[in-house]
């Protein structure tokens, strides 16, 4: 309950900094991706610099993330099948601790 409390709040401390951020960085910039070319080109974007910099830093946590989740090939699904394998053998083993309790050996 204590984990998701904190998250909110750190959600809604990020949302206000995004905004503050947002009217603090109004003005119209315009990228060109055309190294030789003009700024009238089909590669020129105009917006303004927040949004410029928030979809930057967006696109910079998708390709972090994409590069982490292609390191660890396959050994999340390989953990996730052994922690299931583990699940079942500590279940047979409560099982038999019931039935040995019911019908003691001796």
């Amino acid at each position: 309950m204590l984990r998701k409390i904190v998250a909110a709040l750190v959600l809604v401390l990020l949302a206000v900094m995004m905004v503050a951020f947002a009217v603090a960085n109004p003005q119209i910039v315009t990228v060109s991706l055309d190294l030789v070319g003009s700024n009238e080109s089909i590669t020129s974007v105009t917006l303004p610099l927040f949004a410029l910099i928030i979809f930057s830093a967006s696109i910079g946590v998708v390709m972090g993330g994409l590069a982490a989740w292609a390191r660890q090939g396959k050994c999340p699904g390989t953990a996730r099948r052994l922690e299931r394998q583990v699940q079942a053998l500590r279940k047979k083993i409560t099982d038999h601790k019931i039935v040995l309790t019911k019908f003691p050996a001796g």
